[in-house]
């Protein structure tokens, strides 16, 4: 296999579709319409659905649209892009496509949500993500039926029990990691729910004491753990941020063991992804424009430094990586979704997503070339403005980030495509928002083959991430080299286990061996397949 895909970021991505108005009302959690906003999106590992919360205090999951099917194809040309009256970007004009499959109500706010690594349509049992929400316990919900299955609950030295702040799961899935208010991180063993649980201390002030009296620098990561990730290839390898702009890395196979310090972020710390391979760490902060590149080989300082515009708000803005490793996509305060070559750190692309709204969420699907976003910020009203009886339009002036429109623009609120962002406010509590603002949007991005022989500068062992990470992004490369499809199955047979055998003989029996089939055939195939909600 000398090829492989990898995202091509001078292609404008092109509008799928946009879900607007499940977002707009708040069912009377605020007396002010489209004042609700969402908080990221992650794809199921399996590609099948998305998961996506919100400042209602509502998880919500998205089946991948059927609907899609003529326009998501791999390395597809435009002319199979159907963009006639049926296209899916000019419906989004008149209302969501379709409707969340489930949705789940928490108790409190949402801090942090987390997809089991090892989800799949095909074994309900593994269909589950945790959430840890404001003064409740850690919950695993089941993401068929919208049960809770269980609950993971941290206690502190006072014996009390504490809310996490931020989760993620062990990269085989056995452990679930919670980060904790006071320099702590808990342990759960997921087959053993309650409060039983190992902890790492990541801060003790009689380190903090014992550096200032040998006029040394404090030790250690103080402050609330706001995120965590672990590296997928590199057994044990933990890494985690925390408000007080500290990320650190840890061995969770022995947790009294901190292996790094990383300094350097100005604002606390609120999202931060190993790169495929696991060698290189990214990070990045609230109220800070930087995501910083890390070598965990050499934590000396950092590699090179990615500038988005972040500056002046405290809300999570997520980034991912490619599946291939190659590129970084992140938002920003300005609407613009852009993307980094992580060879050298410099900016491949760029392209509007949102007019006038934070774009504060961004994903790439496991084995598609599609893209999900979420946009959306807190937004108050002003009193006089509240009480006022005449609506008033107020004009900003748009920055300049110099994006080119290539007319996957959305209107505005007037109809048209001014100079200006319009922000219409009215006397009766409510935003007249655009359709691209508190949205969620999946785009089709463009693709490239990328040549290993000649090009081997992407990070880690691109192959082998391809192979041991599932058939999914397998069939991803099936429609470029057929040849190698009934090889890949067979190795995965090979593997041994159950789960690698149910996804082989899945395949088999969808056809891989006789003729080409993209990823979004078997994966619709087991979307249908599972039980109705």
């Amino acid at each position: 296999m000398d090829d492989l895909l990898e995202v091509d970021p001078q292609v404008p991505p092109k509008l799928l579709c946009i879900l607007h108005d499940e977002f707009k009302d708040p069912s009377g959690w605020s007396l002010a319409q489209n004042s609700n906003f969402l908080k990221g999106v992650k794809w199921s590992p399996d590609g099948v659905c998305y998961l996506t919360a919100a400042d209602d205090n509502c998880l919500r999951i998205y089946d991948i649209p059927p609907s899609l099917g003529s326009s998501v194809a791999i390395l597809d040309d435009d002319e199979n892009l159907d963009r006639s009256s049926n296209d899916p970007s000019q419906q989004q004009l008149h209302g969501d496509l379709y409707s969340p499959a489930l949705r789940i109500k928490a108790g409190e706010l949402i801090y942090d949500y987390a997809w089991y690594p090892w989800a799949s349509a095909i074994d309900p049992a593994t269909c589950c993500f945790a959430v840890t929400t404001r003064a409740h316990p850690v919950h695993l919900y089941d993401a068929v039926s919208g049960q809770l299955r269980c609950s993971y609950r941290p206690f502190n030295k006072l014996d009390e029990m504490e809310a996490a702040y931020s989760i993620n799961f062990s990269p085989d899935g056995s452990k679930i990691f919670a980060g904790g208010r006071n320099s702590v991180i808990y342990i759960f063993d997921l087959n053993r729910p309650g409060r039983d649980h190992d902890t790492i201390s990541t801060y003790s002030k009689n380190n903090e004491n014992k550096s200032k009296s040998f006029g040394g620098q404090i030790s250690g990561q103080p402050g609330i753990i706001s995120c965590i990730a672990c590296a997928k290839d590199i057994t044990g390898l933990m890494a985690a941020g925390s408000y007080s702009g500290i990320a650190a890395l840890y061995d969770y196979r022995t947790p009294t063991q901190q292996l790094a310090v990383l300094e350097g972020h100005t604002g606390g710390i609120t999202h931060l992804k190993f790169s495929p391979c696991g060698t290189y760490l990214y990070t990045g902060a609230r109220r800070d424009g930087l995501i910083y590149c890390w070598d965990a080989r050499n934590m000396s300082g950092a590699m090179y430094q990615l500038q988005r515009e972040v500056s002046t708000t405290n809300q999570r803005v997520y980034f991912d990586i490619e599946p291939c490793g190659r590129h970084l996509a992140s938002g920003g305060e300005d609407g613009v979704l852009r993307f980094w070559d992580l060879r050298d750190g410099s900016e491949a692309g760029k392209f509007r997503v949102a007019e006038s709204d934070t774009v504060n969420g961004c994903e790439f699907h496991p084995s598609l070339p599609v893209l999900a976003t979420a946009t959306g910020h807190r937004r108050f009203f002003d009193d006089e403005e509240e009480n006022s009886s005449e609506e008033e339009e107020v004009e900003e002036p748009r920055d300049d980030t110099g994006v080119e429109d290539h007319g996957d623009r959305l209107e505005t609120s007037s109809g048209g495509e001014d100079d200006t962002v319009k922000c219409v406010r009215s006397g009766e509590g409510q935003f007249s928002l655009n359709r691209d603002e508190n949205a969620l949007c999946l785009f089709r991005v463009g693709m490239r083959v990328v040549n290993l022989k000649d090009d081997d500068v992407l990070m880690g062992s691109v192959a082998r991430i391809w192979t041991d990470e599932g058939v999914s992004r397998l069939l991803q490369l099936a429609g470029t080299f057929a040849r190698t499809n009934q090889g890949a199955i067979d190795a995965l047979s090979n593997q041994g286990g159950d789960h690698w055998q149910a996804w082989a003989a899945d395949l088999n029996e969808a056809g891989v061996n006789n003729s080409r089939v993209t990823a979004l055939q078997v994966q619709q195939k087991m979307a249908a397949s599972r039980p109705r909600r």
